[in-house]
């Protein structure tokens, strides 16, 4: 599927097998039975039935086809089901989400963060904002192979922009972004452990937790 992001698509392409990574991990550590789609196999098979559909987005309004989205992800799941003989296949994607911020600690998908930006002169002039932001969470969602939805969660990574003592948002630096090794295995946690049946701090959401045999597989 394709990622909510606007800039810099090579290194979020390539924080993503980081965080496929991080989850393959988690999950082999399960009691849950396990195939780990190759990232190559992956990516070869997303973009062969994309490119089978003409893409997944209307050309005339740039918005992402829901219809050609869901034969795209059925036809994926029923390829990966036949190859791989299991009960249901795991999604995982980065995306843009707001995050609300209330005295400069924004909190959305289980985490939370400092937005604020020359701290010791807001702290000084006595400065804090509210508002909301933009930020990234790692998204996994668990469908059967019939394509319903057993298992959607989310964990918070980071916010792609701070505060200073003005009142306008400053993109944070290429650098800053989806390199902090602690957030990114906390957003792991939060977004899948739930699954897996291992307690969090806070749980974002509804949990089923199905018996099935499963595949991780990066969504696009």
């Amino acid at each position: 599927m394709p990622l909510n992001i606007t800039s810099e698509p090579v290194k979020f392409h390539n924080a993503m097998d980081l965080f496929d990574s991080l989850l393959a991990k988690e999950l082999l550590d399960s009691e849950l039975e396990v195939t780990i789609v190759p990232v190559e196999e992956s990516d070869s098979l997303q973009g062969y039935f994309i490119k089978q559909l003409g893409g997944l987005f209307d050309p005339y309004s740039g918005k992402l086809d829901l219809e050609k989205t869901r034969t795209w992800r059925r036809t994926l799941i029923s390829e990966v089901e036949k190859k791989y003989k299991v009960d249901a296949i795991l999604f995982t994607r980065i995306s843009t989400v707001s995050a609300h911020f209330f005295r400069d600690q924004a909190k959305w998908d289980g985490v939370t963060e400092s937005i604020g930006k020359d701290r010791f002169f807001k702290s000084l002039l006595g400065l804090k904002h509210s508002g909301s932001i933009p930020a990234l969470s790692l998204i996994v969602e668990l469908r059967a192979t019939n394509d319903s939805l057993l298992y959607q969660n989310a964990g918070g990574i980071q916010v792609l922009q701070k505060i200073g003592t003005g009142s306008r948002p400053e993109d944070r630096p290429y650098h800053e972004i989806l390199t902090d090794e602690k957030r990114n295995q906390d957003a792991v946690v939060y977004a899948i452990h739930p699954l897996l049946g291992r307690s969090v701090k806070r749980r974002p959401g509804s949990i089923n937790r199905p018996k099935t045999r499963s595949s991780l597989l990066e969504s696009k």
